[in-house]
């Protein structure tokens, strides 16, 4: 198994303890797993499309990071709501609604990371949790359908900041 499924599979397990009054440590990190869960599905596989040596995937990984991650989701999100859809630079016309719902995705959990993770003033219930992880789970059943697209790709690659920003 993945550190991206495991991390899914402890956010739901931490989600899950306490049923009768859950702790906020557990909701809090079951948040945080569950947005992990996320980007080390998409550095994973922007690594292995970068390099093919398996030695080299872990240091290629940690060239990703937070802010360009969510920087080139943003991108394919605004570049979705464009009338009609002009491809940005190196995009296809057409953005998969796929990749718009992972993209979307990683930026909210990011953001409700970033909460549970440092503004100890919210209180987090259960279903909201539950809420999170459900939208986790489907990030990574879109990105297995589309991650062999361009538009994929093209998202990786801008991650990365392999290619120009525009």
């Amino acid at each position: 198994m993945s550190l991206a499924s495991d991390l899914l599979d402890q956010a739901s397990t931490l989600a899950g303890l306490d049923p009768m009054k859950p702790k906020q440590a557990s909701l809090r990190r079951g948040i945080s797993a569950a947005y992990y869960s996320v980007f080390h599905l998409l550095i994973d596989d922007g690594a292995r499309r970068i390099t093919a040596n398996t030695m080299l995937q872990p240091y290629v990984a940690r060239s990703f990071q937070h802010t360009s991650v969510k920087d080139a989701a943003n991108k394919v999100i605004e570049q979705s709501k464009v009338t009609p859809p002009w491809p940005a630079p190196l995009f296809t016309a057409t953005i998969e609604p796929e990749l718009i719902r992972v993209c979307t995705t990683f930026v909210d959990l990011q953001s409700l990371r970033h909460s549970a993770d440092y503004n100890t003033a919210i209180l987090f219930k259960r279903d909201e949790v539950v809420a999170a992880i459900s939208r986790a789970q489907a990030a990574h059943q879109d990105w297995a359908l589309l991650r062999s697209s361009d538009n994929a790709t093209v998202f990786l690659l801008h991650s990365a900041k392999l290619l120009p920003a525009r």
